[in-house]
């Protein structure tokens, strides 16, 4: 019995003796080989496993004139969706909206339920640079950036909402040395960050003192550059959602993590918007356009992601031209579940195990 029992385990680990266990090399070699093999099946099988996002609804918004409103940035409190609009032509207003989180089907309304004039006083000469492009919140107040174009860039800190919306001072200054053309601003972690569209970058403002953070190393601002030029932000719990564009067909959104400056994830929006496989066009059955100027002379093809927003394990994006609101889900299903692993994914979970067995079998 005691022969047979070992003659079943040598033909059991035939397989992995084959592989790992090659004529003439060394016992350590060997085993060195197999514990890096098996590590690198398990991260591998780890990676395979992150979730899908999807376009899981589309907020329409009736009576709005996209030549005198532009869906800029956007943040929650609550079940408030604020937007700053910043139009071409127009007054610079501040919208609050409710969204149909419940309606049926994946094609929803929004509402603009109020609608204020901003009151800021920002003059160069005798024009207003007011130009209210980014917004977040702290779950209560808003953040509002004024982007000046030509000039320095202002930020207004703690803006109440619901009350008086007259600012004669600003709180806080961008350089446009630090911070050229801001797109996007998100709350995390008692920190204001901005998005700056020309410099590739992310920078932190913090809002108890004004003033942008610096490396505490070097004493120089703490930025974060990219490779592309970056639009809206947004955040999530722990991480930013940072809009990303190449001037050319490329629009993401990068999962960003501060803590370690490493990108987490990236969801493409030519995936969930381009083509007859998109889910844009298999919600609306239309390939996406839209035209920027109203005169059909700029027709595009894909949504910049100018406003992002963050709700309960979903992103609100906008796009300044477009009088939607997209909602895209960070899982395969809208409803939170859990992703599937593919095929692939199991394959590697199985080698990695089947390693593990044979360096179980050779300390025993």
């Amino acid at each position: 019995m005691k022969y047979k029992f070992a003659y079943t385990q040598r033909a059991r680990f035939f397989f992995v003796d084959m592989i790992f266990y090659p004529v003439g090399g060394k016992r350590v070699m060997k085993k060195i080989f197999l514990v890096a093999f098996v590590v690198c099946s398990t991260l591998f099988a780890c990676v395979s496993l992150s979730s899908a996002a999807t376009l899981s609804a589309i907020y329409e918004f009736s009576g709005v004139d996209p030549t005198q409103t532009s869906f800029e940035g956007l943040a929650f409190t609550g079940d408030t969706l604020w937007i700053t609009s910043s139009p071409n032509s127009g007054e610079s207003q501040l919208l609050s909206a409710s969204l149909d989180f419940d309606g049926a089907g994946q094609v929803k309304t929004g509402e603009i339920t109020s609608t204020t004039n901003y009151n800021v006083t920002e003059k160069f000469w005798f024009l207003d640079t007011f130009n209210p492009v980014a917004l977040a919140s702290d779950g209560e107040n808003l953040f509002v950036t004024s982007n000046r174009k030509a000039f320095d860039n202002y930020m207004y800190t703690d803006v109440d909402p619901t009350g008086d919306l007259t600012r004669s001072t600003y709180d806080a200054v961008l350089s446009k040395s630090i911070c050229n053309d801001p797109e996007g601003s998100a709350y995390l972690n008692g920190l204001v960050y901005v998005s700056c569209q020309d410099s590739k970058s992310i920078i932190a403002i913090d809002p108890t003192t004004n003033t942008v953070v610096t490396d505490a190393s070097t004493g120089e601002p703490l930025v974060y550059y990219f490779e592309n030029s970056l639009l809206g932000l947004g955040a999530t719990e722990d991480a930013l959602i940072v809009g990303e564009y190449d001037g050319a067909e490329l629009r993401n959104l990068l999962l960003f993590d501060v803590a370690t400056g490493e990108i987490l994830e990236t969801i493409s929006l030519n995936d969930l918007f381009v083509g007859a496989e998109s889910d844009y066009e298999q919600i609306t059955g239309f390939a996406y356009e839209i035209d920027v100027e109203n005169a059909g002379t700029d027709l595009r093809h894909i949504p910049d992601p100018d406003g992002i927003a963050y709700k309960d394990g979903k992103i609100y994006m906008t796009f300044e031209h477009d009088m939607r609101v997209f909602e895209i889900s960070l899982t395969d299903d809208p409803s939170g579940s859990a992703a599937v692993p593919e095929p692939g994914t199991l394959l590697l979970i199985g080698i990695g195990l089947i390693g593990i067995a044979g360096v179980k079998r050779k300390h025993s």
